[in-house]
């Protein structure tokens, strides 16, 4: 069972390190995209975080629509976003040009991340763009089993198990990048990011 709604509540009311500051022109380089990918566009932003990349987002986009598990997040961007939606309401959000999903899907379980791509409307052309977390060579340490799998924080995932999530889903896959590395921790794990474009099924 993943850590849920209190949880990210209590960490934006602390302001930890459990959130991000990630910039704007970085998730747009994370995520292969130009300024012209978003501009003119229907966007929806799948995990607001400090809501660092919101603004960048408004600027360019038709209509930015905003949606996380945590109230206090979505209060950070009630002034700039056309919409803003509980992850438990995702599917209410109008149909999307292309949607973004920056370190969320790390923290779901399987049937949760099934639960998020089916909920999300795009249109005829759009494009749901997330990122997703796996492990090099597969390696899970004892530590990582007990300390981030374990407490239902973490969720380590294959391309294949991905693709296989993808499958029973209502959508179908565009692409999947190579890895990236992500942070490496010395005799703990060897992180690596996907990163997964799905549409609607033809």
């Amino acid at each position: 069972m993943a850590v849920g709604k209190d949880f990210w509540e209590q960490h934006h009311t602390d302001n930890s390190g459990w959130l991000t500051g990630t910039g704007f022109r970085d998730l747009l380089n994370a995520f292969g995209l130009t300024d012209a990918d978003i501009t003119g566009k229907r966007v929806l932003e799948i995990g607001i975080g400090k809501a660092t990349c919101s603004p960048g987002l408004a600027s360019l986009a038709n209509e930015l629509y905003c949606c996380d598990i945590s109230e206090k997040a979505l209060s950070k961007v009630k002034d700039i976003a056309c919409q803003t939606y509980l992850t438990t309401d995702i599917i209410q959000a109008p149909a999307v040009d292309l949607a973004i999903s920056h370190l969320v899907l790390l923290h779901c379980t399987d049937d949760e991340m099934l639960r998020i791509i089916n909920a999300v409307n795009l249109t005829e052309f759009g494009r749901f763009i997330f990122q997703i977390s796996g492990l090099k060579d597969n390696v899970l340490t004892e530590q990582v089993q007990q300390e981030l799998v374990n407490d239902g924080s973490h969720f380590f995932r294959s391309v294949e198990r991905t693709k296989d999530i993808i499958a029973r889903s209502n959508k179908q896959l565009v692409s999947v990048t190579d890895p990236v590395p992500g942070v490496h921790f010395a005799n703990w794990l060897d992180h690596e990011w996907y990163y997964v474009t799905v549409q609607n099924k033809i």
